[in-house]
């Protein structure tokens, strides 16, 4: 048996992983371990003595994400949003160099204002997201939805074939665009014990305007009005939602992970008319949830609600026509503990770049 033996820690013990793997450590629980892959499982069997003394045991990571939203606009606008987003930029990209571990960042929407793209030759991609953003930051995948203003000019409001749509890459090793596997997708990470679930919820998008307690079913996404197939664009945008939300319920059910991370463009109170959903959210019977949602133009965990003992964050950094200096301009991070839990905190930048 090949023994990886590291006597000369205090207070460690050598326990087996498998036939022909052992690693010297604090203490071994049969399972999954914080130190190596979550789908993995030791056997524990101890190998040799412990050696003499007390074990610090240091607390292990699996790794890290940021989470970032409403980009906002590819030029003009408010002079203080574009300073927020150059300062949240560079605040995400010092906050990835000092955690060395950043496995992706999640984008809520509403990435190019004021009306999407409308293919991926379209110089927005360059002036909102690679000339704002690090070649760093732009190393790992971006999973990102569609906002309402995304979906302005965007040929996805028109097609029923997602391929289609100008934001959807299927290609998980071209970085040069978002990774968006469809509107709405999961991804699972099975070597940290967490899954991501992207939705696109538009049909949400007015929900505070309309009667309380109606339905996605019933509600109509007004943005259409903007596109070149008003009537078709009511149908698709409305089937999307509900087929995020059947994707969501699903994964509830079928996923193996320990925490979910799931995000659309919109607030936990824009769902009080799904409460099916809202409670779903809130459930923590089988997986930890935290949710991300964005269209309010700041950083908190407190202006939408609650879905308690999970937890949730309204991530925005401004839009094209105003900053929104009353709210915190920012962005969050996640951090994924060797259990794989997920601690999150924001990081605000400096409030004066929005003062004008």
């Amino acid at each position: 048996m090949e023994v990886n033996v590291l006597t000369s820690e205090d207070g460690h013990q050598c326990y087996s992983k498998s036939q022909g793997w052992s690693s010297c450590k604090p203490d071994c629980t049969p399972g999954p371990q914080p130190e190596d892959r979550a789908d993995e499982s030791w056997a524990c069997r101890a190998e040799g003595p412990r050696t003499p003394g007390r074990a610090e045991a240091p607390p292990v990571r699996r790794g890290s994400f940021l989470v970032v939203g409403d980009l906002g606009a590819a030029g003009g606008g408010h002079v203080g949003s574009a300073r927020c987003r150059l300062a949240v930029a560079r605040a995400m990209d010092a906050k990835m160099s000092e955690l060395g571990d950043v496995k992706f960042v999640v984008n809520v929407g509403d990435s190019f204002k004021d009306s999407g793209v409308l293919d991926r030759d379209d110089e927005k991609w360059d002036r909102a997201w690679r000339w704002i953003h690090t070649d760093q930051l732009r190393s790992v995948p971006w999973y990102s939805v569609y906002g309402n203003h995304d979906y302005r000019s965007d040929p996805c409001a028109c097609v029923d074939v997602e391929a289609e749509c100008a934001q959807v890459n299927y290609d998980e090793q071209n970085l040069e665009y978002f990774q968006m596997p469809g509107t709405s997708y999961f991804r699972a990470f099975p070597d940290m014990g967490i899954e991501i679930v992207g939705l696109d919820l538009n049909n949400f998008c007015d929900a505070s305007f309309e009667t309380a307690g109606r339905g996605p079913g019933d509600l109509v996404f007004r943005e259409c009005a903007q596109s070149d197939c008003v009537a078709k664009c009511v149908n698709v945008i409305r089937t999307r939602t509900l087929e995020a939300l059947n994707l969501f319920f699903k994964r509830t059910r079928e996923s193996t992970a320990k925490s979910l991370v799931v995000f659309s463009h919109y607030p936990t109170d824009y769902f009080t008319g799904s409460p099916d959903f809202l409670r779903a959210l809130a459930d923590n019977s089988r997986h930890n949830i935290t949710y991300f949602g964005g269209h309010r133009h700041g950083v908190d965990n407190a202006s939408a609600v609650s879905i308690e003992p999970n937890k949730y964050w309204v991530v925005g950094e401004g839009d094209d026509e105003r900053c929104d200096a009353d709210r915190q301009q920012g962005f969050v991070v996640g951090e994924i503990a060797g259990d794989s839990s997920i601690t999150t905190y924001p990081v605000f930048v400096d409030g004066g770049c929005c003062s004008s």
